[in-house]
Formats: C-alpha cells, structure tokens, sequence
C-alpha cells in the first residue's frame, strides 16, 4: 500500500477538524459552539508542534455558518508547492457526512463532547484511515489548538496545530 506524502496529513487534517472544538467565553460573548469558531483563523506554525509531520509555510481558514450548518475554507501554502485549497461543508449533530479527502472518499462525524470540546470522526470509506480532532478555543476567543492523530495503514501520527484569530 503507498505511503501518504506529509503534506497530506496536514491538509486532511484540516478538512476534518476545523469543527471540533469552541469555548462559549468569545470575548465575553456567550454562544453557541458553532457560534463562537466563526471567523478567520490563522495558523501559528513556530507554536505548532509537527512531529515527523512537514511544516507548511502558512495556513488560513474562515469558517461562515447559516442556520445549522457550517460551512469552512481556506488554504495551505508549503515550501516550493502550489496553494493548496479546502473546504468542507457540515453541521455538529453527530451525523456522518460524505466528503472528499487525500486519504479518499470517506465520512465525517462531528460531535459536541461538552461546552467546550467538539470532536470530528473521518473514516474512509476503506477504513483503512481514521483521523480523529479534537479543537479547543481559548477563553479569550484568540487562540484554537487542534490535537490531531491519524490511524493508518503504517502506524499512528499525532500532531498540535495552534490558531490566532485574525
């Protein structure tokens, strides 16, 4: 089975976990936690800690919301590499969703483990691939760390992506 190149880790990983985690304390505005991850958000590489995962250059994201669904975009830039673009359509409500990932078709599950934690499930449809996020926005509302950890056929790969809101 073909190893998957580092800047896909990256990449998946973000089209799985940018819904996963919100503190209802924004800034001293209560919402909800789709409510309170709304925004345009980016990455902190030097606080991030990759592991044997690559380094991208830059990572942006802006997540909308319209009614129950959320819906988030955005890009990541690596060294000597095109832009690479991503975007993910959803709702927290523990269904699963069909999206498109470098680890193939597959399905999402994002949850609500309590006020402050969400967590999203993407399973291929293969199962040979399950990447599990977990995202945590500060009290302020400023920052979001993801804890990321991938599954796959050649062992497990974990890693922390630190946000700023911009």
């Amino acid at each position: 089975m073909a190893r998957l190149s580092r800047p896909h880790f990256v990449k998946t990983s973000l089209l799985g976990a940018l819904l996963l985690l919100a503190s209802p304390r924004l800034a001293g505005k209560a919402g909800t936690a789709e409510e309170n991850l709304v925004g345009i958000w980016v990455m902190d590489v030097q606080k991030s800690v990759w592991g044997q995962m690559q380094r991208p250059l830059s990572v942006t994201l802006e997540v909308v919301q319209q009614g129950s669904e959320i819906r988030y975009s955005g890009s990541v830039v690596y060294q000597n590499q095109e832009i690479r673009t991503f975007e993910f359509s959803g709702a927290i409500d523990g269904h699963q969703y069909p999206v498109m990932r470098s680890y193939g078709v597959g399905k999402m599950v994002m949850n609500r483990k309590d006020s402050g934690n969400l967590e999203t499930v993407y399973t291929s449809d293969s199962g040979v691939y399950i990447e599990t996020a977990r995202m945590v926005i500060s009290g302020d509302g400023k920052h979001m760390t993801r804890y990321m950890s991938l599954k796959y056929p050649i062992g497990t790969r974990s890693w922390v992506e630190v946000y700023n809101r911009r």
